[in-house]
């Protein structure tokens, strides 16, 4: 019996039990919140003028995964970064849309390759490379082969918004570091401003308490019949 009694008493005896919070947001498709218990209650404005993105570079068409380029083995060199960027030679013996696609993913660049087929009448397969979210994350890829060329169709850029009058850049779509105990998932741009609010919620702490008046009346009954 004292030891319900104790647990009881020990879900009331951390102050964050009592600082909880809901978080209500008028543009919910635009972006997701959560808050800590290390939030605060109180309104904010937020606007969301562009997300954060990889780049995406796609190859020329081929035939089959497995046809040969024209020749073998090949180099592909890959560069990473914007301002500062690092470049890598990657060797590819197996000179195919395969052999290519294994020897950049077992590098571990940060760029992804995967083979996708397109569903052409010829020609349907390409690399798609994939890379890391955020302007610094681009990247370029060249081949020694011709046969082997590269195009991006998407650019990698950061997630820009304003919160409160101030202006952030970040390289990724979740942020937990522009509003004290709250995290941000962006998934789209806003309709002008949305406001999301902080409000401080007594429900869990209320449950508690409530739980630990029955649990303790319970104890004392039982005493009373032991005695």
């Amino acid at each position: 019996v004292l030891s319900v009694v104790k647990d009881a008493a020990e879900r009331l005896n951390d102050a964050k039990d009592f600082n909880t919070f809901t978080v209500n947001n008028s543009q919910e498709s635009a972006f997701s919140a959560t808050s800590t218990t290390s939030a605060r209650a109180g309104s904010n404005n937020i606007t969301v003028s562009q997300i954060a993105q990889e780049q995406r570079s796609v190859s020329n068409a081929f035939a089959s995964e497995t046809t040969a380029f024209n020749a073998n083995p090949i180099t592909v060199s890959i560069s990473v970064g914007s301002s500062n960027p690092t470049t890598t030679e990657i060797t590819v013996t197996d000179a195919s849309l395969q052999g290519t696609v294994s020897a950049i993913n077992a590098a571990n660049l940060g760029v992804t390759a995967e083979i996708v087929d397109t569903g052409a009448a010829s020609d349907r397969y390409r690399i798609q490379l994939i890379g890391e979210t955020g302007a610094e994350n681009a990247f370029t890829l060249t081949s020694s082969d011709s046969a082997l060329t590269f195009s991006s169709v998407q650019t990698a850029t950061d997630a820009q918004l304003n919160v409160n009058g101030i202006d952030f850049t970040r390289s990724s779509n979740v942020i937990d570091d522009v509003i004290t105990g709250v995290t941000l998932s962006l998934n789209t741009v806003t309709s002008g401003a949305a406001n999301l609010s902080i409000n401080q919620d007594d429900s869990q702490a209320r449950t508690n308490i409530v739980d630990f008046v029955a649990i303790y009346n319970e104890a004392q009954r039982q005493l009373k019949e032991l005695s």
